[in-house]
């Protein structure tokens, strides 16, 4: 397929705009491309490509184009009315903020600035090979420290108090020296750390430098960045799919002891440069050009007539079923591009549980996927540790005649010198009572009463103004916030 391409580029009024349409032109600079620009009043920038006002002073250059990229949609019906140039539409957060997007036949495919365009155009139900993230390239350290020469330290790229406290423990245990950045660095700093703790871009750049990443955030931990946990990292761009462990000592101390991402660190820094650079990055907008084109062409006879385009709602458009998926280009599929950081739609939340009546249900067990809300730990043999100053359960009752009632079989964190942990408790926003739970309380039950019109969503919060940490009064390194224990539980209706 031939690479070089002849573009018509119609840059965005909006300033908001500007910075999408410049890495745009960045790329295809790096590329064999030629290109005019048709500006219009005070649009900008330009590019370093040849400026027109209008379609007339292209001249005899208007039969050399074969694809026009267009920020600008108010040009859409004059273009089309010169010329049958096919269409790349550049989507960018301003468009989404617009609450619209063209959609017509000669518009072959979108140009999205970031994730949030990206998520936008895909829940509209654009075709994935008709897209392409404008995202950024990664450029790592090219004389990346040996390893013999990198602090055997991690380096923390964040300012969360609660991430910064769960990877200090860690660290503590290990016998590795912690230090912290609060924001991005350059590459150099990268390549000078044997582990980097980072999110999103900090931590494909801080691979690239050639350190051990473990991917984290304030949500949680996706674990060491290892090849075969790459490309769940690019689609997700580190977002909430990923992040299935909790922030806390365990989820670092299992992540920093990975073997695979200190033997694969030198491998996927080289194919993160080589596959993500600026270079790359040029050479994969070019080839989708040219795909985009290809399927403009073959699918020229089936091409919509009218003049203006339809702007489509895109709420709209999210809630429809697809209804602008362009025919089957004669049994060739266009290339995948995979592209640096893109945001794909998050992954639905697990839906709550629906308790069934007169059951018990051990707190440990499986059986209660989707009830534990934010603020618990871990999952033990005996049952689960709340984790913090509140921590929220949720869940959908069985229909039942009668009042309900949620027997909690619970105990209390209790350290020498505390004789009671006081628990207050809301269900659906509503202050209902206070425990004051003391040693006597260990696994007994505690009846939590239900009103009728809690369903068909109970949402019960615990607030735990007494929770500590066993590390504060003893040698252990446990750096919970430990409060009230649930080992288990059972739905039954209301004792009279």
């Amino acid at each position: 397929m031939r690479e070089s391409i002849r573009l018509l580029l119609v840059p965005p009024r909006d300033p908001l705009a500007w910075d999408a349409y410049g890495r745009v032109a960045e790329l295809l600079a790096c590329g064999a491309v030629e290109a005019w620009v048709l500006v219009r009043g005070t649009t900008g920038p330009a590019g370093p490509w040849p400026v027109v006002g209008s379609l007339e002073e292209l001249g005899a250059d208007q039969d050399a184009l074969e694809l026009c990229l267009c920020w600008d949609g108010t040009v859409l019906g004059e273009l089309w009315n010169g010329t049958r140039l096919p269409v790349i539409y550049g989507v960018t957060v301003s468009t989404v903020a617009q609450g619209v997007l063209p959609v017509h036949g000669r518009i072959v495919g979108y140009l999205g600035d970031g994730p949030l365009a990206r998520v936008t155009v895909l829940s509209c139900g654009i075709p994935l090979e008709r897209l392409f993230t404008l995202a950024a390239w990664v450029a790592g350290a090219e004389d990346s420290a040996s390893d013999s020469g990198r602090r055997d330290r991690v380096l923390l790229v964040s300012d969360e108090a609660a991430l910064s406290e769960a990877v200090a423990a860690a660290c503590g245990t290990l016998g590795k020296g912690l230090d912290r950045v609060p924001q991005a660095g350059p590459a150099e700093l990268y390549a000078r750390y044997r582990w980097v703790v980072a999110c999103g871009t900090e931590a494909l750049r801080a691979a690239a430098a050639g350190a051990a990443v473990v991917v984290a955030d304030g949500r949680g931990c996706a674990g060491a960045l290892t090849r075969d946990k790459l490309p769940r990292i690019l689609e997700a761009q580190a977002g909430p799919a990923c992040f299935e462990l909790p922030v806390g000592p365990p989820a670092f101390l299992a992540a920093l002891t990975d073997p695979r991402a200190s033997a694969e660190a030198a491998e996927l820094a080289r194919d993160l440069r080589q596959g993500h650079s600026k270079t790359a990055r040029a050479r994969q907008l070019l080839l989708w050009l040219r795909e985009m084109d290809w399927c403009a062409r073959a699918e020229a006879g089936t091409a919509l007539t009218p003049r203006w385009p339809q702007w489509v709602s895109l709420p709209a458009m999210a809630a429809a079923t697809n209804t602008h998926r362009t025919a089957p280009t004669q049994g060739r599929t266009p290339p995948t591009v995979e592209a640096l950081v893109e945001g794909y739609p998050p992954a639905p939340e697990a839906p709550p549980p629906r308790l069934p009546l007169n059951q018990y249900l051990a707190a440990g067990g499986e059986a209660l996927a989707g009830f534990f809300g934010t603020g618990w730990s871990f999952a033990e043999n005996w049952g689960r540790w709340t984790d913090g100053d509140a921590a929220t359960v949720q869940f959908e009752p069985e229909a039942a005649e009668g009042e309900l009632e949620l027997l909690l079989h619970i105990h209390a964190f209790l350290p020498p010198g505390r004789a009671f942990q006081r628990v207050i408790v809301s269900v659906n926003g509503r202050r209902l009572l206070c425990w004051k739970l003391d040693r006597g309380a260990q696994g007994a039950p505690f009846r939590l009463p239900l009103r009728r019109d809690d369903a068909p969503l109970v949402r019960i919060e615990f607030q735990l103004p007494d929770a500590d940490t066993p590390g504060s009064w003893s040698g252990k390194r446990d750096f919970r916030r430990l409060g009230l224990g649930l080992v288990g539980l059972k739905l039954q209706r209301a004792m009279e």
